[in-house]
C-alpha cells in the first residue's frame, strides 16, 4: 500500500523553518514560501505548480524527479543545487535577484527561462538547452557553457561570462558592451 501524497493548495508559509526536513512526494499548488529556510531538504518527487519562492534558502536541497510548473525564485538563495534530475515535462521556472553558485544545470531543456539579475556564480549548463532563455543584468563568473543552445538567449547587461561561440550555439544571441568582447577570450585575440 502505497502512502497518499501530502497536497497544499493556496497556502502562504512565512519564515518556516524546513532545514534537512523530508518534503518528497508533496503537491503544492498556488503557494507562496516567504523567508522559509529549506537547507538541505528533501524535496524529491515533489511538485510546484504556479508557486513563488521569495527570499527563500534552498542551498544543497535536492530535487531529483521535482516538478517545477511556472514557479518564480524571487531573491533567493540557490547554493550547490544538482537540477540535473528535475522532471522535465512542462518544465517552466524563472529566478529573479538570486544567488546561485555550484548550481547543474547541464543536459536540461529551458528553453525561455529567466534569470534576471542574479548571481549565477560556477554553475553549469553544458549540453543545456537555453533557446530564447535571458540571462540580463546577470553575473556569470565561472560559469559553464559548452556546447549549448545559446540562440536568441539574451545577456543584456550580463558580465563575467565565458562563452567560446565555436562550441556553443549562438546565432541571434543578444549581448551588450562592453562585456560582448568576452566572446573573443576563446580565439586569444588581443585589442587594445
Amino acid at each position: 500500500m502505497t502512502e497518499a501524497r501530502q497536497t497544499f493548495e493556496g497556502r502562504t508559509f512565512e519564515a518556516e523553518n524546513f532545514s534537512n526536513a523530508d518534503l518528497q512526494k508533496r503537491d503544492y499548488s498556488v503557494c507562496t514560501f516567504s523567508g522559509c529556510d529549506f537547507s538541505g531538504a528533501k524535496l524529491n518527487g515533489s511538485s510546484f505548480l504556479d508557486c513563488v519562492f521569495s527570499n527563500c534558502n534552498l542551498s544543497g536541497a535536492t530535487v531529483t524527479n521535482c516538478r517545477f510548473r511556472e514557479t518564480a525564485f524571487r531573491g533567493c538563495k540557490l547554493m550547490g543545487v544538482n537540477f540535473t534530475r528535475i522532471n522535465q515535462l512542462l518544465l517552466a521556472f524563472r529566478f529573479e535577484y538570486c544567488k546561485m553558485e555550484f548550481c547543474n544545470f547541464t543536459g536540461l531543456s529551458m528553453q525561455g527561462t529567466a534569470f534576471t539579475e542574479c548571481a549565477l556564480r560556477e554553475s553549469d549548463f553544458s549540453g543545456a538547452n537555453l533557446e530564447n532563455a535571458l540571462f540580463t543584468g546577470s553575473d556569470l563568473s565561472a560559469t559553464v557553457f559548452a556546447n549549448t543552445n545559446l540562440h536568441k538567449a539574451d545577456f543584456s547587461a550580463a558580465k563575467n561570462y565565458f562563452i567560446d561561440p565555436s562550441q556553443n550555439r549562438v546565432k541571434d544571441a543578444v549581448f551588450t558592451l562592453p562585456e560582448a568582447l568576452n566572446l573573443l577570450q576563446a580565439f586569444q585575440i588581443t585589442i587594445h
